[in-house]
């Protein structure tokens, strides 16, 4: 009995020990996008803490008036900074009207100045309606 449960021990060791060489599952590693994201989220609450903190410390009386006003001050801007440079909607985002410039947000379907169709693109020359893989336009031959 005790030879059935040590084989079966050593056979569980084995496949645990072997198995990820041949599994399938690719273990990815976050995307620079994605850590310096999380880097931000880390420091916007720690600044947040810090700035509790220095809250408590001054209603406890710990902090001077000026010093409590001065620091919070600092830690506010900081977080502002740091909100301001994480805003999911960035100029590049923004899709520009071909026919008025307007920039309009990544999601619209039409300009919100004119109204003209954002998703549909046609050749410059021609204004015949392209289909998003051409890389000339099939009736006047222009590159897109």
């Amino acid at each position: 009995m005790l030879s059935i449960l040590l084989f079966l021990i050593f056979i569980g060791t084995i496949y645990f020990t072997v198995s990820p060489l041949f599994s399938d599952n690719k273990h990815q590693i976050d995307s620079d996008k994605n850590q310096k994201e999380s880097s931000k989220n880390r420091q916007l609450k720690t600044l947040f803490r810090q700035i509790r903190e220095i809250e408590f410390e001054h209603e406890m009386g710990i902090t001077v008036d000026e010093d409590f006003k001065r620091t919070r001050d600092e830690l506010k801007l900081e977080a502002s900074k740091l909100m301001e440079k994480s805003t999911p909607q960035k100029q590049d985002d923004l899709l520009t009207c071909k026919k008025c410039n307007h920039e309009n947000d990544p999601n619209s379907k039409f300009c919100s100045n004119c109204g003209v169709n954002l998703l549909k693109r046609e050749c410059s020359k021609c204004k015949t309606e392209l289909k998003d893989l051409d890389k000339f336009c099939s009736q006047c031959g222009t590159g897109i």
